[in-house]
């Protein structure tokens, strides 16, 4: 087996030890383009950001956002200048990194813990967009640049992962439900799908060229699926 190599560490001040989750529960992310390898990391209410330094890979915690109840999900903007985290405490927050030492706003908000968020750019348009799926069944699309929800889609049952590439979204639900959104038309579901897992579904990952995705269910097994028939071969 080939041995793993230690590049650097990042050293993260006032994270409470008791509160650091396990490795399985942790989220991480590498931002969409190479800034010097930033990436997040999720402890409990905290999301923290860190960059690692040059070739040696030395490393410096940068900043957190603190929520009110357990992170579920981030995700970073497409141009790797913002980090969105959402969870436990019905809300999402953003943090604009171009921005120095301005706190995270609250962007969004459910009736229920928000399972997922995901940068979007909406088709025809420059607007900043995110897309929230909650517990409460919905998910709701929020233009950065104002308040309120743009849209609501009522979901069959609980949003419990979500992913978006170019036009397309996919929804994996507590019923076993797939939907699938395309988001040139996002006030509406395309298609329902079941899932062909036994279980229930934990995550779902779209494909780079957005012609496909993964399904992972809770007992490990993954199945792959073209968005449409016609490229089900």
């Amino acid at each position: 087996m080939k041995q793993s190599v230690v590049l650097g560490h990042i050293r993260f001040t006032d994270l409470p030890f008791t509160n650091i989750l396990p490795l399985k529960g942790c989220l991480s992310h590498f931002t969409p383009r190479r800034h010097n390898f930033i990436f997040v990391m999720v402890v409990k209410s905290r999301l923290s950001w860190g960059r690692l330094m040059g070739s040696q890979a030395t490393g410096e915690g940068r900043a957190m956002i603190d929520f009110d109840g357990p992170v579920l999900s981030c995700d970073w903007s497409v141009d790797g200048s913002k980090i969105a985290g959402a969870g436990a405490d019905k809300t999402a927050r953003l943090l604009d990194l171009g921005m120095t030492g301005a706190p995270a706003q609250q962007v969004a908000a459910h009736e229920m813990p928000i399972k997922s968020v995901r940068f979007f750019e909406a088709p025809n348009s420059n607007a900043p967009m995110i897309v929230t799926g909650s517990w409460d069944r919905t998910i709701k699309y929020w233009d950065l640049r104002t308040a309120a929800a743009v849209a609501t889609v009522d979901c069959k049952e609980r949003v419990y992962s979500m992913d978006v590439n170019k036009d397309v979204l996919v929804v994996g639900t507590a019923s076993q439900d797939l939907h699938i959104i395309d988001l040139k038309n996002p006030g509406f579901i395309a298609e329902t799908r079941d899932s062909p897992l036994k279980y229930q579904t934990r995550v779902v990952a779209c494909s780079r060229d957005a012609k496909a995705f993964v399904v992972g269910g809770i007992d490990g097994r993954v199945t792959y699926q073209a968005v449409s028939p016609s490229e089900a071969s």
